[in-house]
């Protein structure tokens, strides 16, 4: 994790090839990230740093397996891996994606107008660095070296980490630091104990009223119930299938668009990841019809609750709550991780079924020029009024 000390020459980071600079006693190398992952050598490497922050609940998006599902998922981004590599061999990484940012005016899911700017999106809630190396010096290094870049996104770090204290202790005398959607909650699940014991622990009106929304949905359909797990490569296509099919049945679907679709791409994307023994994904079917799904990953230990939907068609069966509720005590019972991070963003279900809330925060670095406190100051102007808008909207409703 970024420490406090060590200074840190500026590397060539845009530069695509083994560039090396002093680092303290170490030193940076920068090469695309597609060239990396095809090092057998360094892609253990970087494992073997990822094995030594087994535990930490956004481990999984600074790995070799997170940065090629980026690398295929995203066409448009320019992927670089930055290593800070000792006599002993590597010591630290940094995955950076290349890639236009959308700082977003929008109300209700609706987008008024945007700031479009490229910017370096940083993966991983903390730095995989040694204690020993500033983690602000090597953001200043990316940001120095992206010219084109007008800041540094990093899409997820805990208040209470390190690498965020010290970037709203200290940062703000070398970046913009811009919080675009303040701090947020952040909903976990620690499992220990059995199922029984987890739902013991909520009110007896909250789990009663579980257990009945669950068994009413699986006594809807006289047996042609079906609840299902899916993490092997072969059930991808079958998974893919029936979740797009969900999809375009959602209220997401409606005010977002599709999610997720059923093209080879993102077939291939999710083969990769079930290939990797990461991919854990479950689906609800009712007279074998498809109506609630929930996909995430599993590593070191940490279960990461990535995207859900159900058939708006069903919503009185309350599948959407049903699929989580099953997933959990599969979760419980087999290849039991130690927590499920529950991800970005506040929700009801998030909040009824955690058992831990922490907070969290997207940050932008912005490079201190005009135009960018033009775009802080706005963005941060229209925020402001619309929290104040909905206060008062809620305080009248109260009445």
């Amino acid at each position: 994790m970024g420490g406090a000390s060590g200074p840190l020459s500026p590397s060539r980071f845009g530069r695509k090839s083994d560039s090396r600079e002093p680092l303290g006693s170490s030193s940076s190398i920068c090469r695309p990230a597609a060239e990396a992952l095809c090092d057998p050598l360094l892609s253990g490497q970087w494992r073997e740093v990822c094995d030594r922050l087994a535990g930490e609940p956004n481990l999984l998006y600074a790995t070799p397996e997170w940065t090629n599902r980026t690398l295929a998922g995203s066409a448009n981004a320019d992927s670089k891996l930055l290593e800070i590599r000792a006599v002993n061999g590597l010591v630290g990484v940094c995955p950076v994606s290349i890639q236009t940012y959308d700082l977003l005016f929008d109300v209700a899911n609706h987008v008024l107008a945007k700031f479009r700017f490229p910017a370096a999106t940083v993966w991983g809630a903390e730095f995989m660095l040694p204690s020993g190396l500033d983690g602000l010096q090597v953001l200043e290094t990316i940001l120095d070296s992206e010219r084109k870049c007008q800041a540094i996104y990093l899409p997820t770090i805990p208040t209470d980490s390190t690498l965020f204290k010290t970037l709203t202790a200290v940062g703000a005398s070398r970046f913009l630091c811009y919080l675009p959607y303040g701090i947020r909650p952040w909903h976990h699940l620690q499992i220990d104990g059995d199922f029984n014991d987890y739902l013991s622990r909520m009110g007896t009106k909250t789990r009663g009223t579980l257990r009945r929304k669950v068994r009413k949905l699986q006594e809807s359909t006289a047996g042609k119930f079906a609840f299902r797990r899916l993490s092997s490569p072969h059930e991808v296509p079958e998974l893919i299938k029936s979740v797009s099919q969900i999809s375009q049945a959602t209220w997401q679907n409606r005010l977002l668009g599709l999610r997720i679709d059923n093209d080879p791409d993102t077939i291939a994307g999710y083969t990769e990841m079930a290939r990797q023994g990461l991919l854990r994904a479950y689906l609800i079917e009712l007279g074998n019809r498809p109506c609630a799904f929930l996909i995430g990953y599993q590593y070191r230990g940490v279960y990461y609750y990535e995207e859900t939907g159900f058939d708006e068609a069903f919503t009185e069966l309350s599948p959407g709550t049903a699929v989580l509720f099953l997933a959990i005590e599969d979760l419980f019972a087999f290849d039991r991780p130690r927590s499920i991070n529950f991800g970005i963003g506040d929700g009801v279900h998030k909040r009824r079924f955690a058992n831990l809330e922490r907070q969290d925060a997207a940050v932008l670095l912005f490079r201190r020029n005009l135009s960018n406190r033009v775009r802080r100051s706005a963005h941060g102007g229209f925020q402001f009024a619309l929290n104040a808008a909905k206060r008062l909207l809620g305080r009248k409703v109260e009445k």
